[in-house]
C-alpha cells in the first residue's frame, strides 16, 4: 500500500482513497501494531501532511498515534503531530 501511495502522490483521488482505507484498517484488531513497524508508510504520511498539506494524511497520523501503544501519550510524538497541524 505504501508503494501505491508514493507512486501516486500526484493523483489526489488515489491518495485520498488510500488514506481512507488506512484509517479503516486502524479499526481492525492488530492493524495498529502491524503499522507501527511500517516506517516507510509513516514517513510518507508525514511527508504528505507536511509538504503537501494533506488533511487526509494528517488525520491518519493523528488517529494512528492516538491508537498506537508505541506512540500514544509520548510528548515528543504529540509535539510532532501538533507541528503538522500548523
Amino acid at each position: 500500500m505504501t508503494k501505491i501511495l508514493c507512486l501516486n502522490e500526484d493523483n489526489r483521488d488515489v491518495v485520498v482513497k488510500i488514506y481512507a482505507l488506512l484509517k479503516q484498517m486502524l479499526e481492525e484488531e492488530g492493524a495498529v501494531v502491524a503499522m507501527e513497524n511500517q516506517k516507510a508508510l509513516l514517513k510518507a504520511a508525514v511527508k504528505h501532511a507536511a509538504l503537501y498539506q494533506s488533511s487526509e494524511a494528517f488525520l491518519f497520523i493523528e488517529l494512528f498515534t492516538s491508537k498506537s501503544p508505541k506512540y500514544r501519550g509520548r510528548p515528543e510524538v504529540e509535539r510532532a503531530v501538533a507541528s503538522l497541524r500548523r
